[in-house]
């Protein structure tokens, strides 16, 4: 197993084990999503250059992570 692998490896094990030891998985909750949905309305009322530049930044980590 070269290294580029063993270290690909454990960024996924960390993720996994910070998955859980978070609890990040009520976050993503059918109701848990709905409930926060008005919070996220009114921070976006508020505050549209920084929604635009979160999801602009996001946008481009994902697509810059899928290129092979």
């Amino acid at each position: 197993m070269g290294k580029k692998q063993i270290v690909v490896l454990a960024l996924v094990a960390a993720a996994a084990a910070a998955w859980f030891a978070l609890d990040l998985g009520s976050y993503l909750q059918l109701e848990v999503l709905q409930s926060r949905l008005g919070e996220l309305r009114s921070w976006y009322q508020q505050n549209p250059l920084r929604a635009g530049l979160a999801y602009f930044t996001i946008y481009v980590l994902v697509t810059g992570l899928s290129v092979p």
